[in-house]
């Protein structure tokens, strides 16, 4: 069953005042974002949020929309705040895990999979969102109601391979996949978010 997280852990956000922080990462060239989804109510819900307008910063923001699509933001000009959105083609499940990987070059062109499957995205601008949160913006709006688990963030572009090797492979990161050209020196940020997991304490919340 690809679909389904191994270990049967993740974290739970409420929808309503659940979100958690992470440290501000920085990519002046390529970034990638790897990560397992459950979403359980039918509301737009950021569940992760990165873009950043800091100087030479090129984060990446993700959103579960009622439309039941994945938005992908990334910042293409720092000076104003200025973002590339991306909305996916193809749809997610409620109450199902999906598997999701967005890669983008340093020529800011971005490559979405879902479940390992390559998926054509529109693209339009919009503005920038906030930066540094997992579960909602960081206005205090847009609450993910769902679970999260495995989220890895990388400084270097994820191939299709390597999108489906973590699609196969739930716990496992880009560099275990033998003849990948990453390594673990590209991970920027890994939060298992296995709750209550004493081997990853800090993602317990």
């Amino acid at each position: 069953n690809l679909g389904t997280v191994k270990s049967g852990r993740a974290l739970a956000f409420d929808g309503a005042v659940d979100y958690a922080t992470f440290t501000q990462y920085h990519h002046p060239t390529t970034s990638s974002w790897s990560g397992w989804i459950y979403v359980t109510a039918d509301q737009n819900g950021d569940f992760w949020q990165g873009s950043n307008a800091a100087p030479n910063t090129h984060g990446i923001s993700l959103c579960y929309r009622t439309d039941n699509r994945i938005e992908t933001v990334r910042a293409i000009d720092d000076a104003d705040g200025t973002v590339r959105c991306n909305s996916s083609a193809n749809s997610i499940i409620l109450n199902t895990w999906h598997h999701i990987v967005v890669s983008y070059s340093s020529s800011d062109v971005g490559s979405l999979w879902i479940d390992g499957k390559s998926d054509v995205a529109d693209t339009e601008v919009g503005a920038n969102q906030g930066t540094g949160r997992i579960g909602s913006r960081t206005n205090d709006s847009n609450f993910f109601s769902g679970y999260l688990s495995n989220i890895q963030v990388y400084d270097c572009e994820l191939t299709e391979a390597d999108a489906q090797f973590l699609y196969t492979h739930p716990e496992m990161l880009a560099h275990q996949r033998s003849g990948t050209s990453v390594t673990s020196s590209n991970i920027e940020l890994w939060y298992p978010m296995t709750e209550g997991n004493p081997e990853n304490p800090q993602t317990t919340i």
